[in-house]
């Protein structure tokens, strides 16, 4: 309709605009106005995966203690930190950030800086 081409005419590409309108109409329903127990009710949005769901947790809603272990950033420094030979599964990396909680948000920024990604900053 008229509203997806209005995100298209901001840049969007079709499917990021139905993303966007999903999104939209799922924050309508009763369910989703609660923060508590968000994270599995986001996973039902066209779109959003769990990589998605934790970078939102961590930069928007600025939870202390998500370990985004589908992330290439915090999983290759956790690599280069503990001194492993591969990637860890994210099993491994549950296991080795264990003592980070309930801070493994920023164990993750600190993972993010020995890996050299670039971690958004505030404006």
């Amino acid at each position: 309709g008229e509203k997806a081409l209005e995100l298209c005419g901001i840049g969007l590409s079709k499917q990021k605009a139905s993303y966007v309108r999903d999104l939209a109409a799922k924050f309508q329903e009763p369910a989703f106005q609660s923060l508590d127990g968000l994270s599995p009710l986001l996973l039902t949005v066209k779109g959003v995966g769990p990589w998605t769901v934790d970078m939102f947790m961590i930069f928007t809603l600025h939870r202390p203690d998500i370990l985004p272990v589908g992330d290439l950033g915090v999983r290759k420094g956790m690599q280069v930190h503990f001194a492993l030979k591969s990637l860890p599964l994210p099993a491994q990396m549950e296991s080795l950030a264990a003592s980070w909680v309930p801070y493994r948000s920023v164990g993750s920024w600190y993972m993010w800086r020995v890996a050299g990604t670039v971690i958004p900053s505030k404006k």
